[in-house]
């Protein structure tokens, strides 16, 4: 007889669980629940009527249930196993960090008659799994837009409610949809993209795949409105898009998919009024705002990229010369995020040998290794036709010498560059010129060259 049907110390039980204010469940041999106090109630959303008698696996399901399970391993060796730490899904289908405790309920001779698991919800204090680095690529910017941005997804840490990532092609939805997923509650678990170019591309086995790999984890459907209804349908049904129960009927069910979702947006530009496609009611929109809209972005953006470059393909960049800079912040940037990390691969793979004849005569200006504007293809260089009449009519094959321009000019305009080329960056523009931040601060007065946003 299970212990649960045992009435008198069902009571008993009951009365010495509800003093404590952890979560405790207390599972027999059966795996059936036969003690659930007030805080497991809180905890799980299942209230104790519904819980006592349903298998552990169906009132708390977690991530013990997939691979090993630990009340399983106590019934079997006799030995009380580690505590651990994981993910258990609520009734809402929330998602809450746990750690948990099993130890074992014994009778008189010794013999383990029923697990006690005891569960601690350390949500928001113990991160699961550090933020993906490429996936925080998607959040850099200093302009209001991007500030929103990183307010939504703060504000999605906690939810698993699906997610409409819109906006006009080339905002890097993906990458965004990677850091809603290492910032939320299934950063643990996989992140699978499915990128359908077009209506048929995708075929059903190949979506039953990516949501079976994505259970526990968050699966990114790019250009959903894209797919056939009949796929649309299913992948919001495996996801608990409106589901009335559970899509896997197995004795251990795995958590479903977070669904996260890529949209273009409904025209272009300023007159874009959405995305492309009307998610359900309960969806979170995300809008993705386009490159020109905040230009103030693109230097950090810049920066990044060619960071990323110099440790891919060991390229010895150093930054963007003021030319350079002006150019891509003239550029209207049709293809947005995706195209500037384009543009600035295509000027470090094809311009190296230019780079290489022209070391010599960039040597001694600031900007040896730095990215100027004749790298960069002919469509930027004609964002900013001034850059010739920067430097002179020999622009685009050498920079003018000193005795054309007065001293005290000549080493102001080198003095910008350095500074524009290198964000800013003190350290960085003093290490560039072989100089120290005292001298750098010096020169920086007597050429009267002020930081942008000081007071003058």
């Amino acid at each position: 007889m299970g212990l649960w049907r045992d009435p008198r110390r069902l009571r008993e039980l009951e009365a010495t669980l509800d003093a404590i204010d952890e979560a405790i469940m207390t599972v027999d041999r059966e795996y059936c629940v036969v003690g659930f106090n007030r805080a497991a109630e809180q905890l799980t959303g299942y209230s104790r009527r519904e819980a006592l008698g349903g298998r552990c696996f169906e009132v708390c399901a977690g991530r013990f249930c997939q691979h090993s399970c630990d009340i399983q391993a106590m019934f079997t060796t006799g030995e009380t196993p580690p505590d651990f730490e994981t993910v258990v899904q609520g009734k809402d289908g929330r998602l809450r960090v746990v750690r948990v405790r099993t130890v074992p309920f014994r009778d008189d001779r010794g013999e383990i008659l029923a697990a006690i698991r005891i569960l601690k919800d350390v949500t928001g204090t113990v991160p699961l799994t550090p933020a993906d680095p490429a996936a925080e690529a998607a959040l850099i910017g200093a302009s209001p837009a991007m500030e929103r941005v990183r307010q939504a997804v703060d504000a999605l840490q906690d939810s698993e409610a699906p997610v409409l990532i819109w906006g006009p092609p080339g905002t890097e939805k993906e990458r965004l949809a990677r850091a809603i997923h290492s910032r939320s509650l299934r950063a643990g678990g996989p992140f699978i993209p499915l990128r359908p170019s077009g209506p048929e591309t995708l075929a059903r086995p190949e979506v039953e795949r990516a949501l079976l790999l994505a259970r526990a984890g968050s699966l990114f459907v790019a250009n959903f409105s894209e797919l056939p209804q009949p796929l649309q349908e299913a992948i919001l049904q495996a996801c608990h898009g409106g589901a009335p129960n559970p899509p896997d009927p197995s004795p251990h069910p795995h958590l479903p998919p977070r669904l996260l979702a890529g949209a273009d947006a409904a025209g272009e530009g300023h007159e874009a009024s959405g995305p492309s496609w009307s998610p359900p009611a309960g969806w979170h929109l995300l809008e993705l705002p386009p490159l020109k809209e905040r230009r103030e972005d693109i230097p950090l953006l810049a920066d990044h990229c060619l960071k990323q470059l110099r440790l891919t393909t060991g390229a010895q960049v150093t930054g963007l010369t003021a030319r350079a800079l002006r150019a891509l912040m003239s550029y209207p940037f049709p293809g947005n995020v995706q195209e500037l990390e384009e543009i600035l691969r295509f000027a470090v793979a094809f311009r190296q040998a230019t780079w290489a004849e022209r070391l010599g005569e960039r040597r001694g200006q600031g900007t040896a290794n730095a990215l100027d504007w004749e790298d960069l293809p002919p469509e930027v260089q004609a964002a900013w036709p001034g850059a010739r009449a920067e430097v002179g009519p020999q622009a685009s094959s050498q920079p003018p010498p000193a005795q054309e321009t007065s001293p005290p000019e000549g080493e102001r305009a080198q003095l910008l560059a350095a500074l524009e080329a290198n964000g800013w960056h003190m350290s960085r523009t003093a290490e560039q010129l072989g100089i120290n931040r005292t001298t750098l601060w010096r020169r920086m007065k007597r050429l009267r060259i002020e930081r942008p946003g000081s007071s003058a």
